[in-house]
């Protein structure tokens, strides 16, 4: 988990299991598919996984879809 999913659960009184979920599936969507990233080369996670979908891997993947020989 990044640190920014530590501070909101460090930061956040949770009434209830379902308040929880709520939040970090909030967190998690934003994180995931609106935050960009430096390790993936600016791109949020949402981004490489549609990319590498469509067959084209990215240049720091650490996996490759179609490995050379």
């Amino acid at each position: 988990m990044a640190a920014s999913g530590y501070k909101c659960l460090n930061g956040t009184l949770f009434t209830s299991l379902a308040q929880a979920r709520q939040i970090l599936a909030y967190w998690r969507e934003g994180y995931n598919m609106v935050c960009p990233h430096s390790q993936l080369d600016g791109r949020t996670p949402d981004q490489v996984v549609k990319q590498e979908f469509r067959g084209h891997v990215p240049r720091n993947s650490c996996h490759s879809i179609n490995p050379k020989p």
